[in-house]
């Protein structure tokens, strides 16, 4: 069995050892991070949880469905997707996570991690010690509480996913979608930029249980829309700041 620091495949990602404050306090992601609601002068106290930041290269793993999960890591840039392997050989997609926001959650409660993390671009995350922050955590209660609000959000995005796909007719689960992104992005404090989202229509279609077709029908009414445009394989949303005010 694996642990997550050596799963990887393709490229090498870098590692640059070792804490940087300065790092994280300048660090465009932590509006939505756990350690959003330190003062400056606490950052410093974070040093031994931070192990290293890693390169991912596009299509890289970060960690494997199965792998012993030792770390939780922070998104500084990029996007993850979150899939697993069924016995058929299918392999569904579960989740999108964004800038700012955890992967390696899904590990805690049983030491293993039930899915696998792929990059959908070149992405950078920060490795932080799972055991080393909850010790930290005990001393430290703002940082406790942003803990508390990460794994508050990953039970969200869940929940939600579940509504998506239980509760909104097809025709509008990807304009959900789209409205739930840009919320997202908005709240991690990146709303100042049009946004592309690296999931191609196969991948939309698997993440949202529709029919290849459907999302082509759906994107092509956004796009006249204005709330989207198509570059090739993907879309990008228009203003973000803008979809929040108006959804």
């Amino acid at each position: 069995m694996r642990s997550d620091l050596s799963c990887r495949q393709g490229s090498t990602p870098r590692l640059d050892s070792g804490a940087d404050t300065g790092r994280c306090r300048d660090c465009l992601a932590r509006p939505a991070c756990f350690s959003s609601g330190l003062a400056p002068s606490q950052l410093a106290l974070l040093t031994p949880i931070f192990l290293a930041t890693r390169t991912i290269k596009r299509g890289d793993m970060l960690f494997r469905q199965g792998d012993v999960a030792l770390n939780l890591y922070a998104i500084q840039s990029g996007s993850f997707k979150l899939s697993v392997v069924l016995p058929d050989g299918r392999q569904p997609i579960l989740g999108l996570r964004l800038p700012g926001e955890p992967l390696g959650l899904d590990g805690v409660s049983t030491g293993i991690h039930t899915h696998d993390a792929i990059a959908l671009e070149d992405c950078t995350v920060c490795l932080i010690s799972l055991s080393k922050l909850e010790d930290l955590t005990r001393n430290l209660p703002p940082l406790q509480r942003g803990v508390y609000r990460w794994i508050g959000g990953e039970i969200t995005l869940q929940s939600k996913q579940l509504m998506r796909m239980n509760g909104i007719p097809d025709d509008e689960r990807l304009s959900d979608l789209i409205d739930e992104i840009a919320q997202r992005l908005n709240r991690n404090g990146l709303a100042s930029a049009p946004y592309r989202l690296h999931l191609t229509r196969d991948e939309l279609a698997s993440y949202l249980g529709l029919k290849l077709e459907t999302v082509s029908r759906t994107l092509t009414r956004l796009e006249g829309e204005q709330r989207i445009d198509l570059q090739g394989r993907y879309l990008s949303l228009h203003s973000v700041a803008e979809t929040c005010d108006t959804h």
